[in-house]
């Protein structure tokens, strides 16, 4: 067995701020350890596809592999899953209730999955595949997490 899909710990930064009418709020996640099993990467970053005819990454170039060796499952393609993702900041505004007739209301503007540092080579290294255990830490043409913002209004009746 190489590598380990479960990270060693995971941590996160949670702060609210306030000055006077508005507020904000942002949280920082973190994973430590962990390894994913690039399978994009041996799957297009090896020679094995040229001869197919199926498309590759020009990093498959610079591999000592042989254009007629097939791509082979290895720890070559297991890679740290070490990160840090800015997984949230909200940003609200509570407008003075003289303007809107005594109801409390909030106006924010709220966004997603803003920033990832890792040193991982694919998207993104906290891979999730819906197909059960035996796929978890495996990235195979795994789309990341969308970058998501939302604007809204909270108004009490």
């Amino acid at each position: 067995m190489i590598g380990n899909a479960n990270p060693t710990f995971t941590l996160g930064v949670r702060n609210n701020a306030t000055w006077y009418n508005f507020d904000a709020s942002w949280l920082w996640r973190a994973e430590v350890g962990g390894d994913v099993f690039n399978n994009t990467a041996l799957v297009y970053a090896s020679k094995g596809d040229a001869k197919q005819g199926r498309n590759f990454l020009r990093s498959a170039l610079d591999q000592p592999d042989a254009i007629n060796e097939p791509s082979k499952f290895s720890s070559r393609w297991v890679e740290s899953r070490t990160f840090t993702r800015l997984q949230n900041v909200t940003l609200g505004y509570q407008v003075p209730t003289s303007f809107t007739r005594g109801r409390a209301t909030r106006l924010y503007l709220s966004g997603d999955n803003l920033v990832l540092f890792t040193n991982y080579s694919g998207y993104d290294p906290e891979v999730f595949v819906s197909s059960g255990l035996a796929s978890r830490g495996i990235d195979y043409l795994v789309y990341p997490p969308a970058r998501r913002y939302t604007l809204g209004a909270r108004v009490q009746f």
